[in-house]
């Protein structure tokens, strides 16, 4: 529901993201193995906490310390698959309220 509202809000159709069930409720290595599957340039994973938000603080490097619901991060990384050690660049966060 969290994405169908995200695509709706970027103009996209719900068939342009893929729904990856074992998400909810999973860990950041299933984020990350969901984000390796994926062909584009850019990736927009939309999750739930307490993972994402790990997930967004683990990539930030300290940069982040805290990332509530509704939150929203961006990364660049150099690696087309980046992993947990992956090196990346914080270039948007915003606490969405």
């Amino acid at each position: 529901e969290t994405a169908e509202s995200v695509c709706k809000a970027l103009g996209r159709d719900k068939d342009d993201f893929i729904t990856e069930t074992s998400l909810y409720g999973g860990n950041a290595s299933d984020y990350l193995q969901a984000a390796g599957k994926a062909t584009g340039k850019v990736i927009l994973l939309i999750g739930h906490n307490p993972e994402i938000g790990r997930l967004a603080m683990n990539f930030s490097k300290g940069e982040i310390d805290t990332f509530p619901t509704s939150a929203c991060a961006a990364f660049e990384f150099q690696s087309k698959k980046p992993d947990l050690d992956s090196p990346g660049e914080l270039v948007y966060f915003d606490l969405r309220k």
